[in-house]
């Protein structure tokens, strides 16, 4: 049995809120590598999620996302975690498993799926099914059978660490419906995450609350039975239940509810939006901008920054082609021509 030691090193984040522990094989020992995940906190307009990713180097990797709300700035958190697991030389050299998988289980943009060691992960199941076992769910079976490690905390009563607004229409009235997700809470099976759904739904749902084997698959599997209940909802089939006036919500869906997301209405939104004329978008673009007057500074401050970054181009292009012609006239004399004003 290899020996487990924890990275000497401590996250610099102010609360951790989730975490991930990958092992990572050096020989025969065996570390840990701790994946964690900071409280998204406002940042200006936006909001910021820091991350810190401890054993993996000798120092500590540190990051960060943006998001609109706490749910995208955690996701792309996870995200930017998981490039850096994928793209290390520990995990493209099978060393770094998360229960014995090379699928650790993180959030992925679609573009990087292919930085996944596949074709391990089916050499590794393989050959466990062809010796009948499976360390994977012997190592999620150890996690259940640790014993009562859990605390005092019931999950319902964890802090609320990310929610997210939707906007719900109501013939001209807009209201919110918010969804609320809770830091998981250990028990004995695990870890447990509560969420709450606010302004939608007339009766509270049956099951507010999911389990797993961390913090993050808790977290993951909340998100995944809240969005069961906004797609099945009859406001959100009808059309009236958008986040930032799209029917994508973004949040993650189990392949099984996929079919339920309004993506006809999702592109019959895209094309309305491509329709608009020029002028039009223009006018509801300084509309908006009168109504918020720190996106007009910052759309003015990009703005300028466009202009000197063209100027500066358009000089070195004239610097570097001396000879040629000029597009503007010169002034023309009126004493050469003999006509007076």
């Amino acid at each position: 049995m290899p020996r487990v030691s924890a990275p000497k090193v401590a996250p610099n984040l102010d609360w951790v809120v989730v975490e991930r522990e990958f092992e990572l094989r050096k020989g025969r020992k065996q570390t840990k590598v701790l994946a964690r995940f900071g409280k998204p906190v406002t940042d200006r307009r936006d909001f910021r999620c820091e991350f810190q990713i401890a054993g993996l180097l000798d120092k500590p990797i540190a990051g960060q996302g943006f998001g609109v709300d706490g749910i995208q700035a955690l996701e792309l958190a996870m995200q930017a975690a998981t490039i850096e697991l994928l793209s290390s030389r520990a995990y493209q050299s099978g060393r770094l498993t998360f229960f014995g998988s090379h699928d650790l289980r993180m959030p992925l943009p679609r573009r990087t799926r292919f930085l996944t060691r596949w074709d391990l992960e089916a050499k590794r199941i393989a050959k466990q099914s062809r010796a009948g076992s499976d360390s994977s769910a012997r190592a999620h079976r150890s996690v259940f059978a640790e014993g009562p490690t859990g605390t005092a905390i019931r999950a319902g009563d964890a802090p609320v660490i990310v929610e997210r607004d939707l906007e719900l229409r109501r013939g001209r009235k807009r209201t919110k419906v918010r969804l609320r997700f809770r830091q998981p809470v250990r028990h004995r099976h695990g870890f447990g995450c509560a969420f709450h759904i606010e302004g939608l739904l007339d009766k509270p749902p049956s099951r507010s609350g999911m389990s797993g084997t961390d913090g993050i698959e808790a977290l993951h599997n909340a998100m995944e039975l809240a969005m069961v209940y906004i797609l099945s909802s009859r406001a959100y089939q009808r059309g009236r239940l958008t986040w930032c006036e799209m029917y994508d919500l973004g949040l993650p869906v189990d392949e099984e509810i996929a079919p339920l997301i309004r993506q006809d209405l999702n592109a019959a939104r895209f094309a309305q939006a491509m329709m608009v004329h020029p002028a039009t978008r223009a006018a509801q673009l300084r509309q908006h901008l009168r109504k918020h007057p720190d996106l007009r500074r910052d759309f003015d401050a990009m703005v300028a920054e466009l202009k000197q970054a063209t100027g500066s181009t358009m000089a070195t292009r004239g610097a570097e082609h001396p000879g040629s012609r000029s597009t503007t006239k010169p002034p023309r004399d009126r004493r050469a021509t003999g006509r007076t004003p």
